[in-house]
């Protein structure tokens, strides 16, 4: 689970002017929100968009070698493009995907993701998050998980699921905190795996389920 860009020019980012870009099928307006770091930062924490793809394949290639290896478990520079956009393009229910993002010399930036996508045979969902290595430890991360278990729980999920390296000590914390257990994977060496229940609210709104998620 895992910041490097410039604090300069920060102010939140409206999703407002993007209508014509929104996907057909719905795009979570009510997720957009602005959130404060702990260093008082205000930052956009919104759903990623098809049109991301560029600005989410620079947060990875600007990611240290190390949070790469955190988020996806092996060395990889850049994302491949079946890859960049099988994680830009999701359908907000059965993969959901959250950015943080700031504005650096009146550009957008993003500065963290985090996303869960559904595991169809176990009906529980795989967690992922990474942070840029300059915004580490500001609480993005948390931020980002509690707002993707609540969501979780208004889709009906009843169980969320990740993977990180033995050695990856601000994620392992961070999965204590929100409650995730933590076991080795059988076989494979240095790995760990954290579950955490939920409970699935497929009635409540997402604020209510993020509330329930405290």
């Amino acid at each position: 689970m895992s910041t490097h860009e410039s604090r300069s020019g920060l102010r939140p980012i409206s999703v407002g002017n993007l209508s014509e870009e929104l996907p057909s099928h719905g795009y979570p307006l009510e997720m957009v929100e602005i959130v404060e770091a702990a260093n008082g930062q205000h930052i956009t924490v919104r759903p990623i968009l098809p049109l991301d793809a560029a600005k989410f394949q620079a947060f990875v290639r600007n990611l240290s070698d190390a949070s790469r290896s955190n988020r996806f478990l092996h060395n990889l520079k850049e994302l491949p493009g079946q890859m960049l956009q099988r994680l830009t393009r999701i359908d907000y229910r059965t993969h959901m995907a959250l950015v943080a993002e700031i504005l650096r010399e009146g550009m957008p930036v993003i500065i963290a993701e985090a996303r869960y996508a559904c595991d169809p045979e176990s009906g529980s969902a795989e967690l992922a998050v990474a942070v840029a290595d300059d915004w580490q430890g500001l609480g993005l991360a948390k931020a980002l998980i509690r707002r993707l278990i609540g969501h979780a729980a208004s889709a009906g999920f009843g169980r969320l699921t990740g993977e990180t390296w033995a050695g990856n000590a601000p994620v392992l914390h961070l999965a204590r905190e929100a409650e995730f257990s933590i076991r080795p994977v059988p076989g494979a060496s240095g790995v760990f795996r954290l579950t955490r229940n939920i409970a699935p609210h497929p009635d409540l709104s997402q604020q209510q389920a993020l509330t329930a998620a405290e």
